[in-house]
């Protein structure tokens, strides 16, 4: 979507039209996707953690801490 509005924004500036609108929603096209790739670093570095905790009940055994059910 982003090249798609860069290419827009550069045809109507190269035709002479007002290009405010296309800027700024350029501006939240790269806004919310600087957001989506902070939450995707956070759900990958979250699946680490969750696998780095599984491997440690298989080389450890479950903690103690573990709730019994």
């Amino acid at each position: 979507m982003i090249v798609e509005q860069v290419a827009l924004t550069e045809n109507l500036r190269r035709d002479g039209q007002d290009t405010k609108l296309a800027e700024e929603t350029l501006r939240v096209f790269e806004a919310n996707l600087h957001v989506l790739r902070e939450h995707r670093e956070l759900i990958v570095r979250a699946i680490e953690e969750a696998d780095e905790g599984l491997q440690g009940n298989l080389i450890n055994g479950p903690s103690v801490l573990a709730p019994h059910g």
